[in-house]
C-alpha cells in the first residue's frame, strides 16, 4: 500500500505514456497508471471520483478533449477547472478545503481515457 500524501513533481516524471488502463466503477471512465498513483499516493481518490461524476453531464463528457487542472491555495482551498483544450472553460467548482499535497496538477481526458499530460 502506497503512503499517502506524500506526492511529489519528481514522482510524477516517471509515467511517460501509458501500457494499462483502470476502469472508474459506475462511469466506465479508463484511467493510466499515472491517474492511478496520483489518486492513490496524493490521497485524492474523491479528485478521480469528481472528474468521473462530471462525465454524466452532457455539456462536459461531448467535449472530445478535456484539460482537468486543480490549483490549491495556501489557505488549502482549490479550484477545479475543465477547459476544452483551446483555453474555453467548461466548468469550475470552488472547494473549500483539500489536503491535496501538491499546489497543481493537470489532466487530460480524451476518447474517455483520464491521464496525466505527460502520458498524452
Amino acid at each position: 500500500m502506497l503512503d499517502t500524501h506524500d506526492l511529489t513533481r519528481e514522482d510524477l516524471a516517471q509515467f511517460i505514456g501509458s501500457t494499462c488502463h483502470y476502469r472508474y466503477p459506475l462511469t466506465g471512465l479508463r484511467y493510466t497508471e499515472g491517474v492511478r498513483f496520483v489518486a492513490e499516493k496524493g490521497g485524492a481518490v474523491w479528485l478521480l471520483g469528481d472528474i468521473a461524476a462530471y462525465q454524466l453531464d452532457p455539456s462536459i463528457r461531448f467535449e472530445p478533449f478535456q484539460h482537468w487542472k486543480l490549483n490549491v491555495a495556501e489557505d488549502k482551498t482549490a479550484r477545479l477547472t475543465c477547459e476544452n483544450g483551446n483555453g474555453k472553460v467548461t466548468f469550475t467548482q470552488k472547494i473549500d478545503y483539500t489536503d491535496f499535497p501538491l499546489d497543481e496538477i493537470a489532466f487530460y481526458l480524451t476518447d474517455n481515457v483520464l491521464m496525466l499530460p505527460s502520458e498524452y
